[in-house]
């Protein structure tokens, strides 16, 4: 059974405070009342990753799932909550919602009768379940409160002077926004006809919730998305998520991962080299002035935006992995633990050498001899062999070498090769 968060217990219950100002920075340092502020979301990592807050919106709407789901009553429910010309106007007659084109409309009208409908009137066996939600969950289907989601899931960059921001905290300033105009709005006539052409505030406040609703709805349905990025990876455990390929140049016991992953998963190490580098050198890659906690932030944000990064910054791109490079010199018995899975032979390599994709990938690649891929990210055990030296290339063959010499035909191996080009790596 689902039930509808309610917010004002939520936000009572865990003591979270109101973000006011949709200014995030003064001076570069967040501002006290922003969306960055660590008086509101806390200054400890544990906090950073936990603590929400929340905007007063000033007004009611309707709780965003519900809204998306209006049309599942009767379509006349969505419509009348529009203040423009795709509206449509309604009363309320024997406990019904009835089109009328003498009657009213917007979200306003349509809460404050709310009570006087009797929902049960619309039950068509198809919408029962959701009916029956909507009746139980009277209470908390209209909000006048908005929770904003932790810091640590809303990175951010500053270069030269230059905050760079996630979108999500974009919308939230977008309600910020219209919250702040709204507390002198009727003393304004200007301000008064800007909200009006969006359609009332709180069409305008509504519209800007849907967005946030949709924004986290998408990044859930991607693979890269929120539930595997943000959830199921977790970067303060040195951990990764990756699709499983193969390919037949792999060496046998190595795994090629992308640098930005990389550079996640060994992030203490490559702080360790960057302790090392001249203050210029750290300056190139955006890092001069860096606490060992904004190392983290910093490297995370990376990950998480590694296609933009590397069109914004190429040159950084080179230099990271660089220091990766040197990571994999300075520590030589660094190795990838890979994640069994369950159509994996149970005697499969699983400790790898690290091998640096300098592509922005979001493969692991292993060895096609070793590894049989099955589809997505399953696959099985070949070959399991004593191999003690780095295997040799002859036109076709592979010639392991080890405790016995073994030789595989390859068939085409070329072209397998040129099938799977562009993808770069180094061998280290």
């Amino acid at each position: 059974m689902l039930d509808v968060l309610n917010i004002n217990k939520y936000i009572k219950d865990n003591n979270l405070i109101e973000v006011k100002d949709p200014i995030s920075f003064i001076n570069q340092e967040p501002n006290p009342s922003g969306l960055y502020s660590p008086l509101i979301f806390g200054t400890r990592k544990q906090e950073k990753f936990e603590k929400y807050a929340y905007i007063n919106l000033g007004v009611k709407i309707i709780h965003p799932v519900i809204y998306k789901n209006l049309k599942k009553i009767k379509s006349i429910f969505f419509n009348v909550t529009l203040d423009n010309d795709n509206g449509k106007k309604a009363i309320i007659k024997n406990n019904e919602l009835i089109e009328d084109k003498n009657g009213e409309n917007g979200i306003n009208f349509l809460i404050n009768n709310w009570d006087k409908i009797d929902l049960n009137l619309y039950k068509t066996g198809k919408n029962d379940n959701f009916i029956d939600m909507l009746i139980r969950e009277r209470d908390n289907l209209f909000i006048d409160k908005f929770l904003v989601i932790p810091v640590n899931y809303r990175q951010y960059t500053i270069e030269n002077g230059r905050v760079n921001e996630d979108a999500i905290t974009g919308y939230y300033k977008g309600i910020l926004s219209i919250v702040n105009t709204n507390k002198n709005i009727e003393s304004n006539d200007f301000l008064q006809n800007l909200i009006k052409v969006g359609g009332g505030k709180t069409l305008s406040i509504q519209n800007r919730i849907n967005e946030i609703y949709e924004y986290f709805i998408n990044l859930e349905d991607s693979k890269t998305g929120i539930i595997r990025s943000k959830v199921l990876s977790k970067r303060i455990d040195n951990i990764t998520r990756l699709v499983a390929n193969a390919q037949p140049n792999i060496p046998m016991d190595c795994c090629a991962i992308p640098w930005q992953n990389l550079l996640v998963m060994f992030d203490l190490f490559v702080i360790r080299i960057l302790k090392d580098k001249t203050d210029e050198d750290r300056k190139n890659l955006g890092v001069a002035d860096f606490t060992l906690e904004d190392f983290g932030s910093h490297f995370d944000f990376i990950f998480r935006h590694s296609d933009n990064y590397t069109q914004k910054y190429p040159e950084r791109v080179t230099l990271w992995q660089e220091i990766l490079k040197e990571v994999f010199d300075s520590f030589p018995n660094l190795r990838v633990l890979l994640k069994r899975d369950p159509a994996w032979n149970r005697d499969s390599f699983h400790c790898l050498k690290p091998i640096i994709i300098k592509d922005t990938s979001y493969h692991c690649v292993v060895n096609s001899l070793l590894y049989k891929p099955l589809g997505g990210d399953s696959f099985k055990t070949n070959y399991i062999g004593d191999v003690t030296e780095e295997p040799i290339y002859e036109n076709e063959k592979m010639i392991i070498t080890g405790d016995k010499n073994i030789s595989i035909k390859i068939t085409k191996i070329k072209d397998f090769v040129d099938k799977y080009g562009g993808v770069k790596w180094e061998l280290r």
